[in-house]
């Protein structure tokens, strides 16, 4: 939704905002990374992150799919 709104507002500020649609399901995933590299965790502990990983992979890509089919201008 905030992709949409971002489409019809100026360049600037519609770049600042698919950054930080972007950046928040990347903190996520870094979080997540850093976590699982630097100790061992309990397996259920490894499965929520992992679900959780998923979770923003799955954002960031339905994030710039909507970046890749968005009309001309």
């Amino acid at each position: 939704a905030r992709l949409a709104r971002a489409h019809g507002a100026e360049p600037g500020q519609a770049l600042r905002q698919v950054v930080h649609d972007l950046r928040g399901p990347l903190t996520y995933l870094v979080g997540y990374a850093e976590l699982l590299a630097g100790q061992p965790q309990p397996p259920e502990v490894v499965q929520q992150m992992a679900q959780e990983m998923l979770r923003a992979a799955e954002q960031l890509t339905t994030l710039l799919d909507a970046l890749a089919h968005r009309p001309p201008r």
